[in-house]
């Protein structure tokens, strides 16, 4: 059994860096090709100011998920106006397949729709596939292909929204994939190659 709740000081940003760095390690031991994040708490928390962080507690008070938003302004071929920005999403290794992100993204999209907001997206790692179909499940499309921080690897945007005036699947398949090819053109992971 799992309490969602918005962080509270008895959560340290320590815990939930450490949660982070868990999921991580994780998924890299199952096979996902990605460094594994090594965020400071500060750094954590730096990223998130401004937004609010999400934490899936078990039976003890231990912090078991977590899933940040951030109310952002977009200027994108999907969406002009603002928008939320779900970030930093973990579920610690032995609760994964409960349900956890789920109840966490469930949580900020209510809170997104509370106060009038009606889309939200979220980058992810190429490789990351597990994500990406938890993602497409919960009803996000791939909108766009992208050089990945520091232009080490692939990022794919996803978007998802919560009224009908959404994009198509068709498009958004399409503006995904005539992203995907221009970009490895132009860049390569570690290497920039502009025409």
């Amino acid at each position: 059994m799992f309490t969602i709740q918005e962080k509270s000081e008895s959560i340290s940003w320590e815990e939930l860096a450490a949660l982070q760095r868990r999921a991580h390690q994780h998924n890299h031991e199952v096979g996902v090709d990605m460094q594994c994040a090594n965020y400071t708490s500060s750094e954590l928390k730096d990223a998130v100011k401004g937004g609010k962080t999400y934490v899936a507690i078990d039976c003890t008070g231990a912090p078991k998920g977590m899933l940040s938003v951030v109310i952002r302004q977009v200027e994108r071929w999907w969406h002009k106006g603002k928008a939320g920005y779900i970030c930093y999403v973990a579920v610690a290794p032995e609760c994964q397949g409960n349900g956890l992100y789920r109840k966490l993204s469930a949580k900020a999209y209510k809170e997104l729709a509370d106060v009038n907001i009606h889309v939200a997206y979220l980058n992810t790692h190429i490789a990351n596939r597990t994500a990406q179909k938890a993602y497409v499940k919960d009803g996000y499309h791939r909108v766009r292909f992208s050089p990945g921080s520091g232009t080490d690897y692939y990022s794919v945007e996803m978007a998802k929204w919560f009224s009908k005036k959404g994009k198509s699947k068709l498009r958004c398949w399409l503006m995904f994939s005539l992203t995907a090819i221009v970009i490895r053109i132009l860049y390569k992971p570690g290497k920039i190659r502009r025409f």
